[in-house]
């Protein structure tokens, strides 16, 4: 996984590659020039029931679904 800081808001966008265009969920801003990184963020995985776990990232987990 890959990861930019957006310049405009600051804000970290995830993705799995960086070969085509990139633009900050947050503020739609085009960061596709910039260079992405190997994501560095800690994760909790909490296992389901079902067959995939969950990964958290700093917000509670939804179980109203």
């Amino acid at each position: 996984m890959m990861q930019k800081e957006c310049l405009g808001c600051k804000k970290i966008s995830y993705s799995s590659g960086d070969s085509y265009s990139w633009f900050c969920p947050y503020c739609r801003t085009d960061m596709t020039r910039q260079k992405a990184i190997p994501a560095q963020h800690e994760t909790d995985w909490i296992p389901s029931e079902g067959a995939y776990p969950f990964l958290l990232r700093d917000v509670k987990l939804d179980t109203s679904c």
